[in-house]
């Protein structure tokens, strides 16, 4: 019951000695009593415990984590996503009736037969729902900076993608004085739990000089230890 949009969860198929992976809470029915969650193959983990499970197993579901705001009370709510980023999104229409402004979704992606619920999305905005904009970025390239006129200002902007999306979006928001934003890396992976070098490495892009950056980007380097880094600098 608290598993609300913008809200995840951690999915363990297999046992206890099983990694555990986080999965975005969607919305595709009005039942109270179900949790939806979306999976692609698209790594180690979905890769090997996808091709294993099947109708009837028991699959363990950790309490809900997160809270991504999707919307504003006063604010119009612009919403970007990139790949699998678009999960947070995916809403049913009982939860865009409820919203106090409709919202406008911009979508990345790499080919329709990759992009998750996009036929859902097309429903929703072919009934009014949410306004939808389709990026295939397989088929065309477009500067994210000509989105400028899709963000307006003061608008509450979330962001959800790869770590790059989430920086270029969070620079334009602000250029475009938007009233507030919020943001999600798709990067959880990590040996022993939630890997948060993506998200601080994106708080200090966004918030530091792009020298200052260069200078330390041995912090979020997994390949590499400071003094290998060094050894190899020109």
């Amino acid at each position: 019951k608290t598993a609300k949009p913008g809200r995840f969860v951690f999915l363990r198929i297999g046992g206890l000695w099983k990694e555990a992976h986080p999965f975005s809470v969607v919305r595709l029915n009005n039942s109270k009593d179900v949790i939806t969650v979306m999976a692609k193959k698209a790594g180690d983990w979905t890769s090997d415990r996808l091709t294993v499970v099947k109708a009837g197993d028991v699959v363990s579901v950790s309490k809900p984590y997160g809270h991504l705001r999707l919307s504003s009370q006063s604010k119009t709510p612009v919403w970007i996503a990139g790949g699998s980023g678009v999960t947070p999104f995916l809403q049913n229409e009982s939860y865009l009736e409820s919203l106090p402004q409709k919202p406008n979704l911009i979508y990345f992606f790499r080919g329709e037969g990759s992009a998750l619920g996009l036929e859902h999305l097309r429903q929703l905005a072919s009934s009014g729902l949410l306004s939808l904009t389709e990026i295939d970025t397989s088929k065309k390239s477009r500067d994210k900076s000509s989105l400028g006129l899709e963000i307006p200002s003061k608008s509450h902007v979330v962001v959800c993608g790869p770590r790059k999306l989430v920086v270029d979006m969070m620079r334009l928001a602000r250029k475009q004085k938007a009233g507030s934003f919020a943001f999600e890396i798709y990067d959880y992976r990590s040996p022993f739990g939630p890997n948060l070098n993506p998200l601080l490495k994106t708080v200090l892009e966004f918030a530091l000089p792009v020298k200052v950056m260069s200078k330390l980007h041995w912090l979020f380097d997994e390949a590499a230890s400071p003094r290998e880094l060094r050894t190899t600098k020109p």
